[in-house]
């Protein structure tokens, strides 16, 4: 799985989150790094992701790059504010900032059994 946040100390806790419920965690601070990572890393199959992330896509882009270049991939993007539904893709998890340890696993493991 893979975490895309650009604070450093959200992102380490997320990714203990993420393996408290037994998945491997990839890191990436921005866009750019994310597309990298889903490239390099194949195997992925879920990213949380910041609606804030940066790089040259905000969040928002970035989700609906994602799920049109890797439609299987679950996406769960993190909002510090209000997201109209019309501006997700589909299939798209929603937590809310600021991260909720108990929220953000129970939803790793909702994507995580969800069928592809």
């Amino acid at each position: 799985m893979l975490i895309v946040e650009a604070d450093i100390l959200v992102r380490m806790e997320a990714a203990d989150t993420v393996r408290d419920v037994g998945l491997t965690a990839h890191e990436a601070a921005d866009a750019d790094e994310a597309l990298a990572t889903l490239t390099a890393h194949p195997e992925i199959g879920i990213v949380l992701l910041d609606s804030e992330a940066s790089g040259t896509m905000d969040g928002l882009a970035l989700a609906r790059f994602v799920r049109d270049r890797w439609p299987p991939v679950r996406l769960i993007l993190v909002c510090g504010g209000l997201t109209r539904p019309d501006q997700l893709p589909a299939d798209v998890m929603l937590a809310r900032k600021p991260y909720q340890t108990q929220q953000i696993s129970a939803l790793l493991r909702d994507a995580s059994l969800a069928p592809a």
